[in-house]
């Protein structure tokens, strides 16, 4: 009768009130676990941020040394007509001398 109907709804309360214990675990773990990938994801933002800066700076260390590089094969090239100017001017004196003597 009376007895085993409130047995019946005290194991159901039981019942109910377990489930939102576990419901409760479920909800915890959940929320460890989404801190655990935000702290990943910030991690590899971090890593990734570091990356760009490192390829940055590589990228701007080529660059420095590839304009370097050409400023040297320009002021060698300059060199190069000088010395050309200055062996034409002297081939120029050479001709006119030997007309000279002529």
């Amino acid at each position: 009768g009376i007895r085993a109907q409130r047995q019946a709804l005290e194991q159901e309360q039981l019942r109910k009130q377990r489930e939102a214990e576990q419901q409760e675990l479920q909800l915890l773990q959940l929320n460890v676990e989404l801190q655990q990938l935000e702290q990943q994801t910030r991690t590899q933002e971090a890593q990734m941020q570091q990356t760009v800066e490192e390829m940055t700076r590589q990228w701007q260390h080529q660059e420095e040394r590839e304009a370097a590089e050409a400023q040297l094969q320009l002021l060698q090239q300059q060199q190069r007509l000088e010395t050309l100017e200055s062996e034409a001017v002297e081939a120029e004196k050479m001709a006119a001398a030997r007309q000279q003597q002529a």
